[in-house]
């Protein structure tokens, strides 16, 4: 049927409108994607002319095996394997992390031999277990929960004394095709097995079995060293080694705090603790997650990219992003690297006079909410952004719960000496210590004091930036507030 002037009319104004609609588009693409690549092109150049290319991966580790802890054939066995934590599990035959508090000495707390073994008992009821010998002590009982794991826990020793390096090395190297797929070292085997020599070492000092003791910590440290050294660390990977650091200082408290460590010990635990950096290991993290999450916005479509981020709430949301122009995922990756440069600013300057003021350029972020806003330059930069402020604060906790003990392990070798601690920390220098140690919050010396009793005191003023006199933050709930609230001391012993 013929169509009628007036329908072709219509008809001919709609494809027109189309047309337009179609050009319109197009322009609009043309030119969000020309200002997106203008805006990456200047942010990439300005970055690498100060040598900081942002498409450029780390190298892996390059030490010999031979040298390597992390090499030992248990950890090289385990730690990437899919099935590392469940042999681990058998190694260690019913010990359970769970039933380890591994923050004891943080409330002045010697490790509580009493509570743990009613908890592992529990479970290994549960796992239908042998009952255990007879004890003599809890000490020894807790020793015999172990036993079983001496197979593992030996072999770590000994790789102490055969293998003085420590980098984690990754099966497969990061490809800048698909970084996120490079595989991570397992936290729950690193976990185990750091509490598991913590429990020993404890147990062996309450049985003065110090020479012993010792051996188990510096595995600890050395383990923990191993995720803080290695070059090309994630995030993930950089907290792993400050958990564990923080775990590992159990026993070293206790020894020092009940004068227990000799000389010879003092400085070997102090040279290893002095090796286990977790802000430079943060910095480096911050820095390898930036050029993942540039890689993989060039690599995956932007659907690809926000899946295991999606909600109900989001879900018609996402359904768009893959429509969007690739201006702006450009405009993603700037928006990325702007919103991460503060964190890496932050945990450059920690020790120095200028942290609290960097750390407080983390607050510029975006706020983290179920609904983030739908802003096309940010949208994915949000998604894959961490909480910096969180990690930083873990990260410098640990950092300087290790700068307080290789300070006390100097003070008891001055101790040991002299007999009697300094009046200042100057003292120690050279003779325990190369310089005075500085408070990783402000830069200026660690807060010190010998008190009347003989003893000392020794903290830094702690996150909040204030000079509590010594008041110790609370540390026994481990949520989002602990250790905010007064300044973060070396222990005295609970009587």
């Amino acid at each position: 049927m013929p169509f009628s002037k007036k329908l072709a009319r219509y008809a001919r104004r709609a494809l027109l409108a189309v047309a337009i609609l179609a050009t319109l588009v197009a322009g609009f693409f043309v030119v969000e994607n020309w200002r997106g690549e203008r805006a990456w092109r200047a942010l990439a150049a300005a970055y690498a002319a100060r040598g900081e290319p942002l498409d450029v991966l780390p190298a892996p580790s390059s030490l010999l095996d031979e040298r390597n802890f992390m090499k030992t054939p248990v950890l090289d066995r385990t730690l990437f394997s899919k099935s590392g934590a469940e042999e681990v599990r058998q190694l260690l035959n019913g010990f359970s992390p769970l039933a380890v508090h591994a923050s004891d000495w943080r409330e002045g707390k010697c490790f509580d031999f009493s509570g743990y073994l009613e908890r592992t008992l529990k479970e290994r009821k549960r796992l239908k277990l042998p009952e255990l010998p007879p004890a003599t002590s809890p000490a020894d009982a807790a020793l015999a929960t172990l036993a079983s794991a001496e197979l593992v826990l030996g072999e770590l020793r000994q790789a102490v004394e055969m293998r003085p390096e420590s980098q984690v090395v990754r099966p497969v190297a990061f490809t800048s095709e698909a970084p996120f797929e490079v595989p991570l070292a397992g936290f729950q085997v690193t976990r185990s097995l750091v509490l598991a020599l913590s429990v020993h070492a404890s147990a062996k000092l309450a049985e003065g079995r110090n020479d012993e003791a010792e051996a188990d910590v510096l595995a600890a440290l050395r383990l923990s060293r191993g995720f803080t050294a290695m070059p090309d660390d994630t995030l993930v990977e950089a907290m792993i080694g400050a958990i564990c650091s923080k775990v590992a200082l159990q026993p070293v408290w206790e020894g020092c705090r009940q004068q227990k460590w000799t000389e010879s010990q003092l400085a070997r635990l102090q040279h290893e603790l002095a090796l286990i950096r977790p802000m430079e290991a943060l910095e480096r993290s911050f820095r390898t997650e930036r050029t993942m999450v540039v890689l993989s916005l060039d690599s995956y479509s932007s659907a690809e990219m926000l899946k295991g981020h999606e909600s109900p709430q989001r879900a018609r949301r996402w359904r768009l992003i893959s429509l969007m122009p690739r201006g702006w995922v450009q405009q993603n990756k700037v928006a990325y690297v702007r919103m991460v440069q503060p964190a890496i600013d932050a945990s450059a300057a920690s020790g120095t006079p200028v942290f609290l003021a960097r750390l407080a350029e983390c607050d510029r972020e975006p706020v983290r909410t179920e609904e983030p806003s739908f802003s096309p330059y940010t949208l994915l930069a949000e998604v894959v952004t961490p909480a910096f402020r969180k990690v930083i604060r873990n990260a410098l906790s640990a950092e300087n719960d290790l700068t307080l003990a290789r300070t006390a392990c100097a003070l008891e070798r001055h101790r040991l000496a002299t007999g009697a601690y300094p009046e200042s920390l100057g003292e120690l220098v050279p003779s325990s210590l190369a310089v005075v140690p500085t408070d990783v919050v402000d830069g200026q010396p660690l807060r010190y004091r010998r008190d009347v009793d003989g003893t000392f005191l020794l903290y830094s003023i702690g996150i909040d930036g204030k000079d509590d006199g010594g008041r110790p933050a609370k540390w026994e709930h481990q949520g989002g507030n602990a250790g905010l609230d007064g300044d973060w001391v070396w222990p005295r012993l609970v009587k």
